[in-house]
Parts: structure tokens; C-alpha cells; sequence
């Protein structure tokens, strides 16, 4: 008798409805899919709320600026004429 075959005889087959590796219950969440690997918010010990918010308006103020300072060399340019 091979191993595989000899293992099934052993095992009790699974009710219906029943994962017969994990005996997850339809519905459930098995136990290593309701685990994160990294926190994901505040209430985690992660990032705050806000910190996204902060870093968005930063790189909205750099590039406003940035379009600014091009904006002011073209006209610089136009009325020197060069």
C-alpha cells in the first residue's frame, strides 16, 4: 500500500460543507488569511491618519512651485528677447 493511500484510509472523511484540510466551516475566515504582514493604519501602530495627506499637499506645493518658476523664466525669456 502506497503512503498516500494509507493516510486517506486513517482519515475520517470530511462532512459535507467541511474542508477536510483545515476544517474551515463555510463562511469562516481560515486562520492564516486573517493575518497581516504589515500594519495597515493608526489603530496598528502604523502611520497616522493624516500622514498621506501630508505628503500628497508636499508634492502639490514642489510642483506648484515648480510651474511657477517656469512659467516666470518663459516670460523672462519673451521679454528679453532671447
Amino acid at each position: 500500500m502506497t503512503e498516500g493511500a494509507d493516510d486517506r484510509a486513517h482519515r475520517p472523511e470530511p462532512e459535507p460543507g467541511q474542508d477536510s484540510e483545515t476544517d474551515v466551516q463555510p463562511g469562516d475566515t481560515p486562520p492564516a488569511a486573517g493575518q497581516m504582514s504589515a500594519p495597515q493604519g493608526h489603530d496598528e501602530q502604523g502611520p497616522r491618519r493624516a500622514t498621506p495627506w501630508v505628503w500628497l499637499v508636499a508634492i502639490g506645493l514642489v510642483v506648484d512651485r515648480y510651474v511657477a518658476m517656469t512659467r516666470a523664466t518663459q516670460r523672462l525669456v519673451v521679454l528679453t528677447g532671447g
